[in-house]
């Protein structure tokens, strides 16, 4: 199936997803970071993993204060065909465009998926969760990246900050693309979409013991 690199979002932002992503993290640790809910009319963009030869995957910036986190779980919201009982995850430091900074932790995991919202026909937004991780961070910057193993397209959900948790209403940072066809950290302002829909952040979040 050919994969497009993003999607324009048709329908509202979800009523009611920062309740959703607190009843999630009450049962891991605290909503310690969480970049927004998803915005309508601002595109989604391609966030995919089958393989580490073949993936696209959208990474966001966040700050850990003093004294750290210990992470505990991530989480993305995508707009997805079918759906994702997996996900590759990542955490590094360092990152700019071109730059993919230092790994920090990473790993493929099995999954809560709760459906969020319908999109348009047939893609529904899910929140796609990875759980019992154990990851020390100390304070400083971050870049996280969930991806879900997914069949069909998979698009992360952009977001203007609204119901954020854990730092500023938005990061200084523009959200960074790495895939396998050609986009090599690249800031996504950099990339071609329809006027006025240009997205800078899309809908992630860190769970973390404090």
């Amino acid at each position: 199936m050919t994969r497009r690199h993003f999607h324009c979002v048709a329908i509202g932002g979800v009523a009611g997803a920062t309740a959703q992503a607190d009843e999630l993290a009450g049962k891991d640790g605290v909503l310690s970071w969480y970049s927004g809910d998803w915005r309508s009319g601002v595109v989604g963009v391609a966030n995919w993993y089958v393989s580490g030869t073949e993936f696209s995957r959208v990474y966001d910036t966040f700050a850990v204060p003093a004294p750290g986190w210990n992470v505990t779980a991530v989480f993305t919201d995508n707009a997805m065909e079918h759906g994702a009982t997996m996900a590759a995850w990542e955490i590094r430091q360092g990152m700019a465009p071109g730059k993919s900074g230092t790994l920090i932790g990473w790993g493929i995991h099995k999954v809560t998926q709760t459906q969020l919202a319908e999109d348009d026909p047939p893609l529904k937004h899910y929140r796609i969760q990875v759980s019992g991780l154990n990851l020390k961070l100390s304070p400083g910057s971050y870049w996280l990246s969930v991806a879900p193993v997914a069949a069909g397209q998979s698009y992360a959900s952009a977001t203007v900050g609204e119901n954020a948790k854990g730092g500023p209403r938005l990061s200084s940072g523009v959200a960074l693309l790495h895939s396998t066809s050609g986009h090599n950290f690249m800031s996504v302002d950099q990339m071609h979409f329809p006027k006025g829909q240009s997205p800078k952040h899309f809908s992630q979040g860190v769970i973390a013991l404090l």
